[in-house]
C-alpha cells in the first residue's frame, strides 16, 4: 500500500505535495477539492446523508471488482496492467459477472452479491 505522502503526490502533483508537506499551512476544503485531495465537499449539515448514500451505491455494486480495482489503483503501470489482466479472467468466472451480463441483456438494473 502506498504511504499518505505517495498518494498525495500521485493525487495533487510533486510540487504541490511538496508545498503541503514543506510548510505545513492550512487550505480550505474548497481548495482541497480544487487541488483534486477530496472527492467533494458537503455541508456538514448534509454529511451523514452523504456518506450514507454513498455507502449505499457502494455496497450495492460490483464488490469483487472494487477490491481488484483498489489493488490496481495502488499499483504502477506495469503491475496495474499485469493485474488487471488476471483480475479480469478471474472476475469473469464469478456469480456476479453472470448476473450482470444477464441484466445488461434483459435490459435491468444489475443486482452484486458479492460472490
Amino acid at each position: 500500500m502506498p504511504s499518505w505522502t505517495a498518494s498525495l503526490v500521485r493525487t495533487a502533483g510533486a510540487t504541490r505535495a511538496a508545498e503541503l508537506i514543506l510548510l505545513a499551512e492550512t487550505f480550505t476544503a474548497e481548495q482541497a477539492l480544487d487541488w483534486g485531495i477530496v472527492n467533494s465537499v458537503v455541508a456538514k449539515a448534509d454529511f451523514a446523508q452523504s456518506v450514507a448514500e454513498l455507502a449505499a451505491r457502494l455496497a450495492a455494486g460490483p464488490t469483487l471488482a472494487y477490491a481488484e480495482a483498489k489493488r490496481a489503483i495502488a499499483m504502477d503501470w506495469r503491475q496495474t496492467l499485469a493485474h488487471e489482466a488476471e483480475a479480469q479472467a478471474r472476475l469473469g468466472l464469478t456469480q456476479d459477472h453472470r448476473n450482470a451480463v444477464g441484466s445488461f441483456l434483459a435490459k435491468r438494473p444489475a443486482e452484486f452479491t458479492g460472490a
